[in-house]
């Protein structure tokens, strides 16, 4: 079996940019493309947008959901409170349009390095899919 080495260069607020990201995320093989905003999407098994803050400090990666139009207001904030109660890593809120937006940050303070961004994209990825099916599986479309 072949193993994937990534250099041990940290990514810090002072070089990060979406290019760079870009280049994290192909180096792990991952699949990349870029919406119409011009934000990364970062895919496996299911989708995020990995959105660097305005002063480079954190990443936050989002996933969007809609609900079913039959679903009511009470049970898209009941879904929403369990998720937030079962998965800790997450944050899960109801945003215009009866979206479910379902983000996790993280902080780049002293620098992290390539690998670790990977592997928390990884992780979150494996998250909201998961969090759909266990408590949205009647309600999320």
């Amino acid at each position: 079996m072949r193993r994937i080495t990534m250099s041990n260069d940290l990514v810090t607020s002072e070089n990060l940019s979406k290019e760079l990201l870009h280049s994290i995320y192909d180096a792990a093989f991952m699949d990349t493309s870029w919406n119409a905003n011009g934000d990364l999407i970062v895919k496996e098994n299911s989708k995020c947008v990995v959105i660097p803050s305005d002063d480079n400090d954190l990443l936050m990666f989002l996933s969007l959901y809609s609900f079913k139009t039959s679903s009511t207001q009470m049970e898209r904030l009941e879904c929403i409170n369990n998720m937030n109660n079962g998965y800790l890593m997450i944050r899960a809120r109801l945003v215009p349009d009866d979206m479910l937006k379902i983000d996790h940050h993280m902080y780049l303070r002293g620098g992290v390095s390539k690998k670790n961004i990977v592997l928390a994209t990884k992780f979150f990825l494996s998250i909201p899919s998961h969090a759909a099916l266990d408590y949205g599986q009647d309600i999320i479309a």
